[in-house]
């Protein structure tokens, strides 16, 4: 379950900052994948990383705005408590959810989508169910908008494929910051982590 849910980190929306990318807040655009850093994984991260620079990575991007993770991120966020998820996934794991967020999105944790007696649809994370109504989020960065639907108007419920997070939000990253970002969730927010040490 721990695996579960923290693939639904792969919610986590990954943005270009102006401190990770290029002197103008862009950079050359790379379709990274997993495999492209197994040499990094397979020889570990230990004694090299930057704690700082991961966690402007994690802030800039706009991490906190759906997740909580080392005090940044709102009380009100409904994506998972990256911190009670982020110990018991191997660091391939962590990157995968990260590169590839809708690979593995358990059903519970998928957005659905209503289509709705008159025609419109709604599409969100369902929070909350009663007897009469549906409470969703329509944009897991904004968790205080919510959408209330009321079951009699509902006439069919589906659940969506992937994540909403985007594939490829994490491709105008250089190497160094997406593996900065890494060894900062690794580490659970500790610069005194055996991670970061000179």
């Amino acid at each position: 379950m721990f695996r579960e849910l923290f693939l639904m980190a792969g919610a986590v929306w990954i943005g270009v900052s102006a401190d990770a990318a290029g002197p103008e807040g862009t950079s050359q655009e790379r379709v990274w994948k997993v495999d492209d850093f197994d040499a990094v994984l397979f020889t570990g991260l230990e004694s090299y990383r930057s704690f700082d620079n991961g966690r402007r990575v994690f802030r800039s991007a706009g991490c906190a705005k759906c997740h909580r993770f080392a005090g940044d991120g709102s009380i009100d966020s409904v994506a998972t408590d990256l911190e009670k998820v982020i110990g018991n996934l191997p660091p391939r794991e962590i990157l995968e959810a990260v590169l590839e967020p809708g690979k593995k999105i358990p059903p519970e944790l998928a957005m659905s989508l209503l289509s709705l007696n008159d025609g419109r649809t709604v599409k969100g994370l369902v929070m909350k169910r009663s007897q009469s109504e549906l409470e969703l989020v329509p944009d897991l960065r904004k968790p205080g908008e919510r959408i209330t639907v009321r079951k009699a108007s509902i006439r069919n419920e589906e659940k969506v494929e992937g994540s909403p997070m985007p594939k490829g939000m994490v491709d105008r990253f250089r190497e160094e910051d997406v593996l900065d970002l890494l060894a900062y969730l690794l580490s659970g927010g500790d610069p005194k982590d055996a991670v970061f040490r000179k």
